[in-house]
C-alpha cells in the first residue's frame, strides 16, 4: 500500500492519471482530509471557529508486482 499527501488537489490528480495509465496500482483513491478542530473549555465543549475549508488530500492504493 501507499499514501501520497498534497495541500493542494492538482499535482494528486495528476499522480492518479499517470499511475492509472502505467497500470501499476490498484484501488486507487483520491480522498479529502478535511478534519474539525474542538475548543474544550471547562463544562463546554465545541467546534473552533473560523477554521480552514480543507486540510489537504490524499492518494492512496496498492502498487502492483511486475510480472
Amino acid at each position: 500500500p501507499f499514501v501520497i499527501f498534497s495541500e493542494y488537489l492538482e499535482p494528486l490528480v495528476q499522480c492518479f492519471r499517470e499511475v492509472q495509465k502505467r497500470q501499476v496500482a490498484c484501488k486507487l483513491q483520491l480522498s479529502n482530509t478535511w478534519t474539525r478542530e474542538y475548543q474544550v473549555l471547562p463544562g463546554r465543549t465545541h467546534p473552533t471557529m473560523g477554521m480552514s475549508a480543507c486540510g489537504g488530500f490524499i492518494l492512496t492504493g496498492i502498487k502492483v508486482a511486475a510480472r
